[in-house]
């Protein structure tokens, strides 16, 4: 289930609301104090869901009606503008979507069951010289509160629940919540193979009110979401990438971006990975190329604003996390390995073009995606592409750095540490990347360095790694430019009794349970006896 920020303390204020005005003992009190808590609301979320700001509106006319005396004959006229404005709200905020999509305001009532004559109150209140009858204002009124009852309270009854967060505080706010729905929604339609050009072929409703209760809400009068048939999705990427600085100007900010796209329900989605290409996910460990291009605008709007490090950072920390689910551990760690793989694709190309660069009109930046397809003609159909000239990180180009980050092991560190080696500047060697691969392979169980053992669940010693190096020693020598510190000693095998590689297997009688944390089994006797002699 996707947890928002909502503007209600917690479920307990929502369904206080709900009984106070639809319950079987509501009144004109239970209103009143339901009016009160839609206030506080919205002074929590100036920017409330539409159908709790139509009721807000239709409320506070109708108990302010009630209270008038009778005989304030001259408040008559206010109050049918009160409730006219507000029938008008109610049918711009909820059927605005609806309409962006070319339905008429008659067609698009029809589909949510409301009836026509309000659709008729509302275009009299706008464009007549005369307003309804109080009457029948009062009426109207009375069933939009029922309808909307129908509409969103009753229909969203089961599904608001409290979501505690973790130990972790992070600072969220609406407006970034706003910005990663539609970062992600913009960056699946921008995917070439949904051909969709404009915010009117969104073939999913939801997504695309989404998009259009987003931009209205993130870029204001900036842009005109009145008529989405002339609405694009280049010009939506143009107007995130313009505008997103203003919501990103601190580091709460930004780390409230990264947080909220790693839900399980945005960015780390198996439902989309699923959709996707699930196959090559479960069964082949990757990412198809459909779903990564899905989200190719969104990790390009990170990178731009300099949040890819911070990004990849805490996808590190997912998959480092034992309470997270596997798959979403490996998605994870899948992902860290394609940005990798993107950032040196970069990396390479910039080496090139500095080292290439003339005044010749080939190296414009307006050619430069026809360039890299030049130079690498089949790296733009694998994996990602992020901005061409916009250089690695620096921190991932520093060895301690990158070691520190894949120091701690993990299960699904085998996934992506190549990739990260690979960003170093300048290049480590051969041999130490093969080596630190070599291990985390071992220490993640994914593969071994040895043909011959098999199982990773059976238990291996250091003693073992010692004892035994000729293997190593004949990789080595096909790296001649390692240093002589890396250089290992050398062993007899058949001193050592070893047989089938450079491993042995423990034995199967010790008690592993019952050892010491830092102590193998075979050490145990010679502390005791220590512990024995100092006792004595």
């Amino acid at each position: 289930m996707q947890a928002r920020i909502v503007p209600w303390f917690d479920s307990n204020e929502w369904f206080k609301v709900y009984d106070n005005l639809y319950g079987p003992n509501s009144n004109l009190e239970t209103k009143q104090e339901a009016l009160n808590l839609l206030i506080t609301w919205k002074a929590r979320c100036p920017s409330l869901p539409s159908s709790i700001e139509s009721t807000l509106g239709l409320l506070q006319v109708h108990i302010q009606d009630i209270q008038l005396e009778k005989n304030e004959n001259n408040l008559h006229y206010l109050l049918q503008l009160a409730y006219s404005s507000a029938i008008i709200r109610l049918v711009n905020h909820v059927l605005d979507s609806k309409a962006a999509k070319g339905a008429t305001l008659y067609q698009a009532a029809k589909e949510v069951g409301l009836p026509d004559w309000i659709i008729d109150l509302r275009h009299d209140a706008a464009h007549s010289d005369s307003l309804a009858s109080l009457e029948l204002l009062r009426d109207a009124t009375s069933l939009c509160l029922k309808w909307l009852h129908t509409y969103y309270w009753k229909k969203h009854k089961d599904s608001i629940c409290d979501y505690k967060t973790g130990n972790k505080s992070v600072y969220k706010d609406d407006k970034i919540l706003t910005l990663a729905n539609l970062c992600i929604a913009i960056s699946i339609c921008a995917h070439p193979q949904c051909n969709i050009k404009g915010l009117s072929d969104v073939p999913e409703e939801n997504m695309q009110e989404i998009m259009i209760d987003g931009a209205k809400d993130l870029f204001g009068d900036c842009i005109d979401v009145t008529n989405a048939k002339t609405l694009s999705i280049k010009s939506l990427i143009h107007f995130l990438n313009s505008q997103s600085k203003k919501w990103l100007q601190n580091d709460h900010a930004k780390t409230s971006l990264i947080m909220t796209l790693l839900d399980e329900d945005l960015f780390l989605s198996l439902k989309l990975v699923q959709d996707l290409g699930g196959k090559e996910f479960y069964k082949n460990n990757c990412l198809s190329r459909h779903y990564m291009r899905s989200l190719e605008v969104l990790l390009n709007f990170l990178h731009k604003n300099d949040l890819i490090l911070k990004f990849i950072s805490e996808l590190i920390v997912v998959t480092q996390c034992e309470n997270a689910k596997h798959h979403i551990r490996k998605l994870a760690g899948l992902w860290i390995r394609e940005i990798a793989k993107a950032l040196y694709k970069s990396k390479l190309f910039i080496e090139k073009y500095k080292r290439l660069k003339t005044n010749d009109e080939n190296f414009k930046k307006t050619n430069i995606k026809t360039q890299f397809q030049q130079w690498f003609p089949n790296e733009d159909k694998k994996g990602i592409i992020l901005h061409l000239l916009k250089p690695v990180p620096q921190e991932l180009t520093d060895r301690y750095f990158v070691y520190n980050l894949v120091s701690v092991s993990n299960p699904y560190l085998s996934y992506y540490v190549r990739d990260i080696l690979n960003l170093i500047c300048p290049p480590e060697s051969k041999f130490n990347v093969d080596m630190i691969c070599n291990l985390a392979g071992i220490m993640s169980g994914n593969k071994c360095s040895v043909d011959n053992v098999q199982s990773k669940d059976k238990i291996y010693t250091v003693k073992d790694l010692e004892i035994n190096f000729e293997n190593f020693d004949k990789l080595q020598n096909a790296h001649k430019t390692q240093n002589d510190d890396c250089m290992m000693k050398e062993c007899d095998i058949e001193e050592n009794g070893l047989r089938g590689g450079i491993w042995n297997v423990a034995s199967k009688s010790v008690n592993w349970s019952l050892c010491p944390i830092g102590v193998l089994p075979w050490q145990q006797n010679n502390m005791d006896k220590d512990v024995e002699h100092m006792e004595e």
